[in-house]
């Protein structure tokens, strides 16, 4: 196969690996670990990346071994000529503008020199890495669960825990949403969050995610695009899932119009409940602000008769008698 760029060729081998239901072996080596675990050292690593490459992973469904890390480079070059086998060298590995060839072309062999088991050595320093990094993961998973309320972590819980160990947590949460990692400045700026005012709006964002503080909590919420300004129509048992909404997806038993963007009206719940602005009511539902726009408020003659939310539909004293609003899966 022509080479292709990093994840490039990853993907294609990947995909015939799922294809044929089978495992990916690569033939990374000692050396190329101990280049890794010096890579990541210039990069300023903590554990995590100074453990290098692992033994055995899982990439999209597909495991992902690398048998021979624990061997150096010239036993398996030794034993691929004692056996006659051929190979292609590829023509960019003596191109030492690229950080790992400047390494494998420039520096190891001085510290092979000075070192001769260097390479073994550093394998040795990442496979410690490896472990205490599992470790940290185990405690730092079992205080995740002591500090999680639902899907957000509660900021009281979170600073009883000491500032490294915060950011241990935080990095946990990240993992276990599937979310890409957060850099050390990142880190910093969701930690200030949590000693930003009650009634303050902080956000951070991580790409294609952000951090957000409401009620004392912490949220990873995906951003919505903005939702229209003018009405939509719905009719009756039609599927309603919207791009801009943080509603689930429901369905009316009777038409009606939409309106996004918390409009300005007064609604009753009740008949002995007092008329209040729906943003009143939001902000007493609790709600958080971020939602609020992005809800569908169902009108019928002008009359605001129910907001929907993701996980319940509040319904106004306008309501048509038979009105129902379902929630889909």
């Amino acid at each position: 196969m022509k080479p292709m760029p990093g994840d490039g060729r990853y993907h294609t081998l990947l995909n015939y690996c799922e294809t044929h239901r089978g495992a990916l072996l690569l033939g990374q080596h000692q050396d190329d670990q101990a280049e890794t675990f010096l890579l990541q050292a210039k990069r300023g690593a903590g554990p995590k990346g100074l453990s290098a490459m692992p033994a055995i992973t899982i990439r999209d469904g597909v495991p992902v071994l690398r048998p021979m890390l624990h061997m150096p480079q010239s036993l398996i070059t030794r034993i691929a000529r004692k056996s006659a086998l051929s190979w292609i060298e590829d023509e960019s590995n003596e191109d030492n503008r690229f950080d790992r060839n400047f390494l494998r072309n420039t520096v190891m062999p001085s510290l092979r020199e000075r070192w001769p088991g260097i390479a073994k050595t550093l394998s040795r320093s990442a496979g410690l890495c490896a472990q205490q990094q599992e470790l940290l993961e185990e405690v730092a998973d079992e205080k995740l669960t002591s500090v999680m309320e639902g899907d957000a972590i509660s900021i009281a819980l979170l600073q009883q825990h000491s500032a490294g160990w915060q950011q241990q947590i935080i990095r946990a949460w990240f993992s276990y949403k599937n979310v890409p990692m957060p850099g050390e400045s990142q880190l910093e700026q969701v930690q200030l969050i949590c000693a930003a005012r009650n009634d303050a709006q902080p956000v951070v964002s991580l790409g294609g995610c952000e951090v957000r503080r409401y009620a004392d909590k912490l949220s990873l919420v995906e951003p919505l695009c903005q939702p229209p300004q003018e009405a939509l129509m719905a009719s009756p048992d039609e599927m309603l899932d919207y791009p801009w909404s943080a509603s689930a997806k429901f369905s009316v038993n009777q038409a009606v119009r939409i309106l996004a963007n918390m409009p300005a009206v007064q609604c009753r719940v009740n008949a002995n409940s007092v008329s209040k602005p729906l943003k009143k009511w939001m902000k007493e539902w609790q709600i958080p602000a971020w939602e609020r726009k992005h809800l569908p408020v169902l009108f019928v003659d002008q009359q605001p008769i129910a907001v929907v939310t993701g996980r319940q539909v509040y319904y106004f004293t306008d309501r048509p008698v038979g009105f129902e609003v379902t929630l889909i899966d």
